[in-house]
């Protein structure tokens, strides 16, 4: 409640804007000396903003992203659940593509750049595309796809 808006949704539940949620993740008190929290808040914070939808984050959303980001990669755990849009724990090369045309198609990257027929598509997801990605296998599917997007640059 310290960092909430005290807006309410149509509902009536209280939430924080996304601005509320950075502070309350960078708050001083509770990063270490060096500074990594908040660069660590940041990337999340940037990969979260770059998410269609997300402008607001009610008590359960809050009390996930704090879960997450006490894992070590809490990047890769959130762009694995923004792959993972039906929420069914793995991710098919269709979540792939609804991704890639989500996010290389909004003027970062000119819509289409992206190869979805390159060879690290079809390592990851077999040439017919019937593999699918589980979380087990997403932080290494996450590291060639960062490989692969700076290749294809």
């Amino acid at each position: 409640n310290k960092y909430a808006s005290p807006s309410k949704d149509k509902n009536g539940e209280a939430f924080m804007t996304m601005d509320d949620f950075v502070r309350s993740c960078t708050d001083r008190s509770h990063a270490d000396e060096k500074g990594g929290d908040s660069l660590r808040i940041a990337n999340t914070y940037n990969i979260l903003r770059s998410a269609k939808g997300i402008m607001r984050i009610n008590f359960s959303d809050y009390c996930l992203f704090h879960l997450l980001m006490a894992r070590p990669d809490p990047e890769v755990d959130i762009a694995f659940l923004l792959m993972d849009r039906h929420r069914r724990g793995y991710i098919t090369l269709g979540d792939f593509k609804e991704y890639v045309n989500g996010h290389f198609a909004d003027g970062t990257w000119r819509k289409g750049s992206f190869d979805i027929k390159c060879d690290f598509v079809k390592r990851f997801f077999d040439s017919h595309g019937q593999n699918v990605i589980r979380i087990e296998e997403f932080p290494q599917f996450f590291v060639h796809l960062q490989r692969e997007i700076g290749a294809q640059a």
